[in-house]
């Protein structure tokens, strides 16, 4: 059986070709696996008269004249690990694709780490797409002569055809992410922006991620504290869900602070849910007898729905807030959202809109509350108005969300209602702070 690895050599990159095939012929003598005959196929293009696509393409068409019933594609400036081969022995009666773990060396350096942030395994194309496309799977994979021509690379893409081969592959064939390493992918400290993980590659390749994620349940598992909680995804560039999609809380620093302050069994009530990062906390971590969640932003609510539902939390979620918005007085508005990936940043415009906002003192009537937390872009001052009545009976702790302009304002209002602060938590362009009665 054998191995043909695909070596493309573009401008600028002939002096990096001897080391890589040294690299390839280390790693045959290191251990041969399941093949018994390996071939390197150097794709010289020193004018870039062809794109990646249809170089990538040419070596797949190479490799099936030359009779390789394998593939492995290795950029030149890479290295083949010592143990690539010898690792697919496992792997090539079972499976059409194999990949190893990233490993990233920086030119000039002698250091090699693997990448953070990517999963170590992976089996299934929606365990791809909860990470970052830089850091799920890359070009360096084993695969089948014949699995790789039924995809082929998209000559009509331009930027992004790497990744939807990758991607088609996973949807289409049998394919797994192992625990080991295949190749030392080397790079630049900021990549070009069409190389791999650089803007003009990323801005093309998010495009195809949320198209192919489109209808799929991508679930993300967050372990703390030796509990599970269950987030579903539909946008990992999303600054909150590419938390999830990492393992983690968003906030995770500042939930660890409220457990101490807020204490257990509280009835808790969240203005600015979004997808339910901090509702899910409070019902795991701080054992929440019941938590009103606010959220008018209808992509929000979708995700949040299903996050309640994940994790089996119906019975501690009271869900009158969830499509509607808090303020000073009931009015209609709609959700502007001013920056992409960021569900976090929708805020409210008056007038414009039928999504409806009413005042907590009405929607929460007979309710007590023993924690509140504000997250609304700037209309805080109008959530406190719209729950005074509230606040001066319960006393409720607050964690409150208030753009740097507005901080003395929020200081004034602490001082003339007897609330003291007790800690802070700085963003770039806001600060949240906590706050007690006094």
């Amino acid at each position: 059986m054998k191995c043909a690895v695909i070596v493309p050599i573009a401008s600028g990159q002939q002096d990096f070709f001897d080391a890589c095939v040294q690299s390839v012929e280390d790693a045959w003598a290191k251990g041969q696996g399941p093949f018994d005959a390996f071939d390197i196929i150097p794709l010289w293009d020193t004018t870039d008269a062809m794109s990646v696509a249809e170089r990538y393409n040419l070596g797949i068409d190479i490799a099936k004249t030359r009779g390789a019933d394998w593939l492995f594609f290795l950029n030149v400036i890479d290295l083949m690990n010592a143990g690539a081969f010898a690792d697919m022995a496992h792997y090539h009666a079972t499976h059409d694709a194999v990949w190893g773990n990233i490993c990233v060396n920086l030119l000039g350096s002698s250091n090699i780490q693997l990448m953070p942030a990517q999963p170590t395994v992976a089996h299934k194309i929606e365990e791809v797409l909860r990470y970052l496309p830089e850091r799920s799977v890359s070009l360096a994979h084993f695969v089948r002569t014949t699995s790789a021509d039924a995809v082929r690379f998209d000559t009509q893409m331009g930027l992004g055809a790497d990744h939807k081969y990758l991607l088609d592959l996973w949807e289409h064939h049998t394919c797994e992410k192992i625990a080991r390493v295949f190749a030392i992918e080397r790079r630049t400290q900021t990549p070009a922006p069409d190389a791999v993980g650089g803007t003009d590659w990323t801005k093309a390749v998010e495009g195809i991620v949320l198209e192919r994620i489109k209808g799929r349940d991508v679930v993300c598992d967050v372990t703390f504290e030796n509990k599970t909680a269950y987030f579903m995804m539909d946008n990992p560039f999303d600054i909150i869900q590419f938390c999830h999609g990492r393992g983690t809380f968003f906030e995770i620093k500042e939930l660890q602070v409220l457990q101490s302050i807020v204490g257990m069994g509280k009835t808790i009530v969240e203005v600015g849910a979004n997808i339910g990062n901090h509702l899910v906390f409070y019902a795991q971590h701080l054992d929440a007898k019941k938590i009103f969640p606010f959220e008018p932003n209808p992509e929000a609510v979708a995700l949040l729905d299903k996050n309640i539902r994940a994790n089996k939390l119906e019975t501690v979620v009271d869900k009158r807030g969830i499509g509607i918005g808090a303020g000073a007085e009931y009015g209609k508005f709609a959700v502007m959202l001013p920056g992409e990936n960021n569900l976090g940043a929708a805020r409210l415009e008056a007038g414009s809109g039928e999504l409806e906002v009413f005042p907590l003192d009405e929607t929460l009537k007979g309710e007590r509350v023993d924690f509140m937390k504000i997250d609304v872009e700037g209309m805080e001052f109008d959530v406190l108005k719209g729950a005074q009545g509230i606040i001066g009976r319960d006393k409720p702790t607050l964690m409150v969300e208030v753009f740097r302009p507005k901080i003395a304002q929020f200081e004034a209002w602490c001082a003339d209602n007897n609330y003291r602060i007790v800690t802070t938590f700085p963003c770039v362009n806001a600060v949240n702070f906590v706050a007690k009665a006094a």
